[in-house]
């Protein structure tokens, strides 16, 4: 019969990057097309709204609410771009995991030492600020418990 294998705190926090870097290219992915969407639907509302101003000296009810749709669009479109400071910070959290993995795997037998591991896990969770951060971590650390709602940044 095979052995099972245990999991080491190590193989635990590389499949910890490993599904937030999956995580990240999920979520780059859906705010791109929000962001193609937007500013498609934008520049469509701005070329009609060009070529009604050109035909009249004043704007009417029509041509006032497609100004202000054509508003609401732009701002959809900067609010979805806002998804790329959440992407990047991610991706330096990452960085920093991966910083202090190979800090600490310089010291012989960290991974097996229990209270090395605890403090490598405390320190790597401080590093997270946002609730996917924190909702991947728990799938992979289920032992970290809930986090707290309040100390979670969430931009969207």
């Amino acid at each position: 019969m095979k052995e099972q294998a245990t999991e080491t705190m190590s193989d635990k926090l590389f499949q910890l990057c490993e599904q937030q870097l999956l995580a990240i290219i999920t979520d780059s992915g859906a705010s791109i097309e929000k962001i193609v969407d937007s500013t498609t639907a934008a520049v469509e509302d701005s070329a009609i709204l060009s070529g009604k101003i050109e035909h009249c000296d004043q704007l009417g009810p029509e041509e006032k609410q497609l100004c202000a749709g054509l508003e609401s669009k732009v701002a959809a479109i900067l609010t979805n771009m806002q998804c790329f400071d959440e992407l990047s910070q991610r991706i330096e959290h990452i960085s920093e995991i991966v910083r202090l993995i190979k800090l600490e795997s310089d010291r012989e037998g960290f991974l097996s030492d229990p209270k090395s591991s605890e403090e490598l896990f405390r320190d790597i969770s401080s590093i997270f600020s946002i609730r996917s951060e924190f909702e991947v971590l728990e799938k992979i650390f289920p032992e970290s418990g809930q986090s707290d709602p309040g100390e979670m940044v969430e931009l969207f």
